[in-house]
């Protein structure tokens, strides 16, 4: 059902919230640089 698949969506952000919480500053700093980087950046 539909209410499934929200509450799927919900479990799945809650488990990305709480991987990028564990995540250290500096983690969370490189993967800005190489989100602001683009592939030909290299």
């Amino acid at each position: 059902s539909r209410q499934d698949i929200h509450n799927t969506s919900l479990v799945e952000k809650s488990l990305t919230l709480s991987k990028k919480s564990k995540e250290t500053p500096v983690e969370e700093g490189m993967k800005d640089i190489s989100m602001d980087k683009g592939p030909d950046d290299k």
